[in-house]
């Protein structure tokens, strides 16, 4: 379904009668199909939809509503998160009790504007409201704290508030330490974990390619492959980087050949990788066959 066809609907039950038999519950599952629409709307036309239907609400829009509009404001416009904090501050404003979806979002719209203070009192709203244990709202809270480097916080997060920790908390924090340059505690963390999946050995994989041990990262690369998970864009892209440090061309084409046979689409970071792992190991003319048939490029590339 796209966009036209969800206004057709809408039309249509405003036009048969059913729209007057339960208008709140009719906006709620218009905006809640808008969200899901694949490929997602453009902003321009959709946002304004999704707010017309906000504002028409006949009742008071409900904490499920102003999650639901939030989700999607932060879905079509990641980087314009303002209008999300807005609608929040509006559900308290309203005297409406935020719950385990609310206060995620909020955080995740506070880590987008790297508000330190925003976050802060988020955080400190949540204790009051009761979810001081809650994983979805503790993880996004590491998640916010690693990404503003305020990493005592997000181990403080993940150490005192969480009762069982998954992988997503692991994975939020290994982020966090990563960016930090903190290879100790990367692996740290890695080496306690109960499960691993892909992000979690990008993460650390992308760690060690960073840290300019191109050695170190391979292995675990070969690692990751030889326990059965497929590697992301991240391990992909970072394994290439230290195919192009060491001149290991040999497997750099083997990631290559990976990619070709495993990828549907080369994004922009892979080619840009493959492109610079080919020139680095002095194969110039294969580094510009992969640069003309790449479908993304950028000035990296």
């Amino acid at each position: 379904m796209v966009l036209r066809q969800l206004q057709s609907v809408h039309a249509a039950v405003i036009v048969t009668g059913f729209y007057s038999l339960s208008p709140n519950a009719t906006h709620t599952a218009l905006l809640r199909t808008l969200t899901l629409l694949r490929p997602l709307p453009l902003p321009s036309i959709s946002l304004p939809y999704a707010l017309s239907l906000f504002h028409s609400l006949p009742h008071p829009a409900t904490t499920l509503v102003h999650n639901v509009l939030i989700r999607f404001h932060l879905s079509i416009c990641p980087s314009s998160p303002l209008l999300a904090i807005r609608l929040f501050s509006r559900l308290r404003g309203l005297f409406l009790y935020p719950d385990h979806h609310s206060f995620p979002l909020a955080i995740s719209a506070s880590s987008r504007l790297r508000h330190i203070p925003l976050g802060q009192a988020l955080h400190a709203q949540s204790l009051r409201f009761g979810f001081s244990g809650d994983l979805f709202v503790c993880n996004a809270l590491i998640s916010m704290y690693s990404s503003i480097d305020y990493l005592p916080d997000a181990y403080r997060v993940f150490v005192e508030q969480i009762q069982v920790v998954d992988t997503v908390s692991y994975n939020a924090l290994m982020y966090g330490y990563a960016r930090a340059g903190d290879l100790e505690m990367v692996h740290h963390l890695f080496d306690g974990m109960p499960q691993r999946d892909a992000v979690s050995w990008g993460t650390i994989i992308s760690a060690y390619s960073r840290a300019r041990r191109p050695n170190d990262a391979l292995r675990l690369f070969e690692r990751m492959q030889a326990d059965g998970l497929q590697p992301d864009n991240v391990a992909l892209a970072s394994a290439l980087s230290c195919c192009a440090q060491l001149g290991e061309l040999a497997k750099g084409k083997a990631i290559h050949e990976y990619i070709t046979k495993n990828k549907s689409e080369l994004t922009v970071k892979l080619s840009t990788g493959l492109v610079d792992m080919y020139a680095k190991c002095g194969a110039i003319n294969t580094a510009m066959n992969v640069f003309d048939a790449s479908p993304c490029k950028n000035l990296f590339t």
